[in-house]
C-alpha cells in the first residue's frame, strides 16, 4: 500500500498547534486515502531533512509519495556524539497514531538557529548564499527522488525565497527552481499565505511566524497543495 511520508519542522509536527486530522499534512493524506510516516519536530531543519531522506532510501516503495516542508533557512545542523536521534510517527489511513519509532540515521545531529551560534558564525553566515544551498540541495534531492518514489512535492514552510531575478549566483538555480512542478517556494508559503489573514494560536509567542490552527491548515491546503499530488 502507498504510504506518504512528511518531513518538515514544528509547522508539520503532529498534535502541534493542531490535531493530525486537520493539518495540511492530514488534509493532503485525506485527500488520496493514504497512511502517513511524518518525520517532523520543531526546530529541524533541510540538511537534517535531507540526510535522513537520502540515507533511508532502502523504506521507500516505488508507489509511495514524499512530502518535504523546507523550514526557516537560518538553521543549521550540527553533529554531537551521545545526541538521541528524534522520533517518526505513524498513523493510519483514519489518521489515528499507530506507532513511535526512533530514527537511527538521525543520532548525533543538532539542530541550530543563528541567535544560537557563535558571533564568528553569525557574521559568516549569508542569507543568500544558505538560499542558494538549499534551492540547490533541493534541485538535486528533486531529481534523485523521481528515480525513488512515484510522486513528490517540496513546499515552503516559512519565509518565501528572495524572488527571482538576482545575482547570477543564484538566479540559474531560482530559474530551474521556477520551472520544476514539484516546488513551491517563492511564494504561497505556509507562512505567507496566513500572514494578516488568520492569527497563529501561539501568536504572543512567535508573532505570524506562529502556527495556525484548522483555519490556517486549510487555508495553505486549499490555496497551494489540494490537487498537487
Amino acid at each position: 500500500m502507498s504510504k506518504l511520508y512528511v518531513f518538515g519542522d514544528s509547522y508539520s509536527t503532529p498534535d502541534f498547534c493542531v490535531d493530525p486530522k486537520d493539518s495540511w499534512w492530514g488534509l493532503l493524506a485525506k485527500e488520496h486515502d493514504l497512511p502517513v510516516s511524518n518525520y517532523s519536530w520543531p526546530g529541524n531543519n533541510i540538511d537534517s531533512i535531507q540526510h535522513i531522506i537520502v540515507s533511508s532510501k532502502d523504506m521507500f516503495n516505488k508507489d509511495d509519495v514524499v512530502v518535504i516542508g523546507i523550514p526557516p533557512v537560518e538553521r543549521i545542523t550540527t553533529f554531537e556524539a551521545g545526541t538521541p536521534s528524534h522520533q517518526v510517527i505513524g498513523f493510519d489511513n483514519t489518521l489515528t497514531r499507530i506507532s513511535t519509532l526512533e530514527i537511527p540515521v538521525h543520532q548525533g545531529l543538532k539542530q541550530a538557529t543563528t541567535h544560537e551560534m557563535e558571533k564568528s558564525t553569525i557574521l559568516a553566515f549569508s542569507w543568500v548564499w544558505q538560499e542558494a544551498k538549499i534551492l540547490k540541495d533541493m534541485i538535486i534531492l528533486s531529481h534523485w527522488l523521481e528515480s525513488v518514489v512515484s510522486n513528490h512535492l517540496i513546499v515552503n514552510l516559512s519565509v518565501p525565497f528572495q524572488p527571482p531575478g538576482g545575482m547570477p549566483t543564484i538566479s540559474y538555480l531560482q530559474q530551474q527552481v521556477l520551472e520544476n512542478k514539484k516546488m513551491t517556494i517563492f511564494s504561497d508559503t505556509y507562512y505567507s499565505i496566513n500572514e494578516n489573514v488568520h492569527v497563529p494560536v501561539d501568536f504572543d509567542t512567535f508573532g505570524w511566524h506562529g502556527h495556525h490552527g484548522p483555519a490556517g491548515n486549510k487555508l495553505w491546503y486549499d490555496t497551494a497543495l489540494k490537487g498537487l499530488l
